[in-house]
């Protein structure tokens, strides 16, 4: 799931994404990943990464624990928050965390 605005609303989308080894992280509209709808550079962009309690802003939707969460801070000052089934989260976070170092709400990016 991914956090967008529809409106003056936001809420919960269903959304198919990749992180891949150039530290690309892709959105697809559907499960079979033909169209791509955005492409986020991880290695670039990104500034911070939270996951699960630290997300203490972000609610989860509905049967999602607050566990399953990861939040990305861009460096155009947007985020983007996503609600990740349980082993993708643990990757993510596991994968995301060294680019902290150096290195799906989206606030500024109506786009996803």
């Amino acid at each position: 799931f991914i956090l967008v605005k529809f409106g003056l609303f936001w809420r919960w989308k269903l959304n198919w994404c990749d992180l891949w080894i150039d530290g690309s992280l892709c959105f697809y509209k559907t499960e079979r990943r033909r169209e791509l709808e955005h492409r986020i550079s991880l290695k670039t962009g990104c500034v911070d990464v939270r996951s699960g309690l630290e997300c203490g802003d972000v609610s989860p939707p509905e049967t999602n624990p607050r566990e399953n969460l990861i939040v990305v801070q861009l460096r155009d000052g947007s985020t983007v928050s996503s609600c990740l089934c349980p082993h993708v989260c643990v990757l993510m976070s596991s994968c995301l965390c060294p680019h902290v170092c150096v290195l799906m709400s989206v606030s500024s990016c109506s786009h996803v």
